[in-house]
């Protein structure tokens, strides 16, 4: 059962821990998911974006996507999502701060709020009411080394119309050969790429999985996180040439490549 093996898995990394296939959560992005983003037309668009931290997620439904679904190589990236989208509707908050400070009292009356509607949300709902009565350290779960991120919406005014949305996961490396049989107008990678340490095969394989995922038209989104080299830009700009032409944002904030 999926739910036990990643409930398992989450524990262990809060111990402090390792699981191969698993890691850490992001609580918050890391990213600049304003200077590039505002410049790109979300409107009635469809999205695949990197699960993570949701900033990605609600980002595109805040810009006006019409559908967004969502990946990620780590699993526990759903839970965390659902934590999100319950903390926004019940508790009227953007992050669930409490629970990075262990506190149990507050998890505990957020989820006697939580009215349940599909599978996807009950397993998440098993997952966090099991945490709980074992007091797992959340703060140890979570990744904390990760510098302030940017996001367009400040307040839940902001975002509470955009919580309950169907939302598709997929758990999926881009840097493995993958095909989700759908195209996206947009898909936003957060900062992948840059995470290939100049493995060039890993490249030519993430460039093949963005082509089957994106319209002809259509954008791959990419933050700048990482300081690289202009030899290693040069080659991942190569490797995307024959299908993509690239647009600079800036260092720090990001690049795109629109195929031809």
């Amino acid at each position: 059962m999926r739910l036990l093996t990643d409930y398992i898995a989450s524990r262990k990394i809060a111990n402090s821990g390792r699981v191969d296939g698993y890691s850490n959560i992001y609580f918050e992005t890391n990213e600049n998911l304003v200077d590039m983003h505002r410049q790109i037309d979300f409107l009635d668009k469809d999205v695949l974006t990197v699960l993570a931290s949701s900033d990605q997620v609600y980002t595109a439904r805040y810009m006006g996507a019409k559908k967004v679904d969502s990946f990620d190589r780590n699993p526990l990236a759903i839970y965390y999502y659902y934590l999100r989208q319950w903390t926004i509707k019940y508790m009227n908050k953007v992050y669930p701060y409490p629970v990075e400070d262990n506190n149990y009292d507050w998890l505990e009356k957020l989820l006697s709020m939580v009215r349940v509607s599909t599978k996807e949300e009950a397993n998440a709902y098993a997952f966090w009411k099991k945490h709980v009565e074992v007091k797992t350290r959340f703060d140890k779960l979570f990744y904390h080394d990760q510098p302030d991120g940017k996001v367009l919406f400040k307040s839940t005014q902001s975002i509470g119309g955009v919580v309950d949305y169907p939302m598709e996961f997929t758990c999926f490396d881009l840097f493995e050969e993958n095909d989700l049989g759908k195209e996206y107008d947009i898909v936003m990678t957060s900062n992948i790429l840059e995470l290939n340490k100049g493995d060039t095969k890993k490249l030519e394989i993430a460039e093949e999985n963005l082509s089957r995922l994106v319209k002809q038209g259509g954008l791959v989104l990419c933050s700048s996180l990482l300081a690289r080299t202009d030899r290693a830009i040069e080659k991942e700009k190569r490797i995307f040439d024959s299908n993509f032409e690239y647009e600079d944002y800036g260092r720090g904030v990001g690049y795109s490549y629109r195929k031809r």
